[in-house]
């Protein structure tokens, strides 16, 4: 299995596209995102490549979106707001 992650705030990883050309409908890729797939042309940096990524990516693919809270940021801001109550 190959985990591909993109992380806010660090620039997105150049997915290389032999990796899903090579996996595509022999092994299985997990890929995480922050960004939408209408932005994955400027990620990868060219849009024929983006296309013919994401082709490949949701053939055969289940899509699961997630839509709710950040479990990091609300860590964070818990976090955040304990140091401030430490320091009154």
């Amino acid at each position: 299995m190959t985990i591909i992650e993109t992380r806010p705030h660090h620039p997105p990883p150049i997915i290389p596209p032999e990796i899903i050309r090579e996996r595509y409908e022999r092994r299985s890729i997990v890929m995480t995102s922050n960004r939408a797939p209408a932005e994955w042309a400027e990620v990868f940096g060219n849009p024929l490549l983006a296309s013919a990524a994401l082709d490949r990516l949701t053939h055969h693919s289940q899509i699961v979106e997630l839509d709710g809270p950040s479990y990091r940021q609300m860590h964070k801001r818990k976090k955040t707001e304990t140091e401030k109550e430490g320091e009154n």
